[in-house]
């Protein structure tokens, strides 16, 4: 397991029905305190993005992205939150129902990070959570060429 204590973690869902389970596997992680929870993509924009200035300093190292979560209802917000340049280059892991899990290409070619399917087994689901939060906290990932869509490990 990585370091949390500094890590700084985003999630973006349905918070009536996301937030409380993720909240839960969020804290048995050891990432409670550096957890946010945002209702929709466009907070985070905000939050991140200020007169057009990206705010270092307010961005995550990670992104948990509820697929299920439309931008005007239609679109997903991961291609909106991708469009900022330093936005860009936070890997965001989408999690999504079952039913959609033919949505992962789609993602990926957005520039997901990882793609999760949501489970009612919280076992599993805080297994899969913590083995994507450990692949993209750990120092040795490069991201510099992620927001083209791919990552590559150092030689």
């Amino acid at each position: 397991m990585v370091s949390n204590s500094k890590s700084n973690i985003f999630v973006i869902g349905d918070l009536g029905v996301t937030q409380p389970q993720l909240s839960q596997i969020m804290q048995d992680l050891g990432f409670g305190p550096s957890t946010q929870y945002f209702s929709e993509g466009k907070e985070i924009v905000e939050k991140m993005v200020v007169d057009g200035t990206h705010r270092s300093n307010q961005l995550p190292d990670v992104i948990l992205l509820d697929f299920d979560l439309k931008k005007d209802g239609s679109q997903s917000w991961l291609p909106n939150i991708k469009s900022h340049t330093s936005i860009s280059a936070v890997p965001i892991i989408v999690f999504a129902s079952p039913e959609d899990e033919d949505q992962s290409g789609i993602c990926y070619a957005e520039g997901a990070g990882g793609f999760l399917t949501k489970t009612s087994d919280p076992t599993i689901l805080k297994g899969q959570i913590e083995g994507v939060l450990n692949f993209w906290l750990q120092s040795s990932v490069k991201r510099s060429g992620f927001n083209r869509g791919y990552w590559q490990r150092p030689q």
